[in-house]
């Protein structure tokens, strides 16, 4: 609890005394008219949200994830900070209270910014049909489409699998490594995917399953879900070159598709940039949890991601070999392009960077002495 504590020390500004701080504003660092301002902005995204579902005053999970289709993952993270009750739907009192601790922790402008970030895609999305409204009059499907749209889409999905199955082992099934390779800028999407795709959990997605899912995801949103997710697939398809199988890749290189030079650059840039992480905290040859999410402050769920992914030994440190064979399996898995790709994320936040106070640090001079 010390350490949380030390940590948004390390992000925090001088603090007015109790007297200069608006007791209504509960300790958020901007005055009173900046905070109504915000709540009316979340307000009105969270009607806009329900006028394009229920209109019922409340915002379920499969409303959220239709509204947000293009980012279901981070609409399915929302949702379980959102809905604090579990109760299965986001109240406008829940909603106003997340965005009240975001500007609570971070300031009005990191509420803003999530705002922001909610706003943008309500822009792109139309009014969300209810699962009632498309209910057909048999009642078995509930979704208001016409055959020939239903055949063109089964086309379109088959097709989308044998392109993959085509560029990977040409077996008739996909594999979790194959799907990981075709849709390899989106590792985490892919990985989601493949859990949701794989329902007899073989290991192999079958056409069979592959159908199942788009249907699922018809029944549950109507035809424009499924397209939705299919065009986001046929995507990444279009920038797909043909993936190696196992076999055809050098075994001698551990499936790396580029050669020992391009991988010793690579090397060289992946320790520089463990160094200067390091050299922005404890200087200790370790990187922590903590310190990861100080460094990558603005993207402190991939931070936690990253360092699940990182931390092997769940020793609760990084070491260098630690984040050298992190970067060593990308590029196995996607290339060396994977890893660099994945590096310039990380030199990317590490330019915005500066140096980042340790927990030692912060709190030097307001710790008692046990001794006296």
């Amino acid at each position: 609890r010390l350490e949380w504590i030390q940590d948004r020390l390390t992000t925090c500004d001088q603090i007015a005394t109790p007297e200069t701080v608006s007791l209504g504003a509960d300790r958020i660092h901007h005055d009173i008219q900046k905070m109504e301002e915000l709540f009316k902005k979340t307000k009105a995204a969270f009607d806009e949200i329900d006028a394009k579902c229920s209109k019922d005053g409340e915002v379920s999970r499969d409303e959220l994830l239709r509204v947000l289709k293009q980012e279901r993952l981070g609409a399915k993270i929302l949702f379980h900070e959102l809905d604090t009750n579990s109760d299965g739907g986001i109240s406008l009192t829940e909603w106003n209270a997340w965005f009240e601790r975001l500007a609570t922790r971070g300031g009005v402008e990191e509420a803003e910014t999530r705002l922001e970030w909610i706003e943008d895609r309500l822009k792109t999305c139309g009014e969300i049909a209810t699962p009632e409204e498309p209910a057909l009059s048999t009642g078995a499907t509930r979704i208001a489409e016409n055959n020939e749209a239903v055949v063109a889409l089964k086309k379109r999905v088959a097709a989308a699998f044998d392109e993959i199955d085509a560029k990977c082992s040409k077996d008739g099934e996909v594999s979790r490594d194959e799907l990981l390779r075709v849709l390899k800028q989106e590792r985490l999407g892919a990985k989601v995917l493949f859990h949701e795709l794989d329902t007899n959990s073989d290991g192999g997605i079958s056409l069979t399953e592959w159908n199942a899912w788009f249907n699922r995801l018809r029944e549950k949103g109507g035809i424009p879900e499924a397209e939705t997710r299919l065009e986001w697939i046929e995507d990444r398809l279009k920038t797909c070159c043909e993936i190696a199988t196992p076999e055809e890749l050098c075994l001698g290189t551990d499936r790396i598709h580029h050669d020992i030079e391009a991988r010793e650059e690579l090397f060289k840039k992946t320790k520089a940039a463990f160094d200067e992480i390091d050299a922005k905290c404890s200087k200790d040859g370790e990187v922590s949890r903590d310190e990861l999410l100080r460094v990558l402050k603005q993207e402190r769920l991939g931070a936690k991601i990253l360092f699940h992914e990182l931390d092997t030994n769940s020793d609760g440190g990084i070491s260098l070999t630690e984040w050298n064979a992190w970067f060593e399996r990308l590029a196995t898995r996607g290339g060396v392009e994977e890893a660099e790709t994945r590096l310039e994320w990380i030199q990317d936040r590490l330019k915005t960077c500066g140096e980042i106070a340790t927990p030692e640090e912060v709190t030097h001079d307001v710790r008692p002495n046990c001794d006296s």
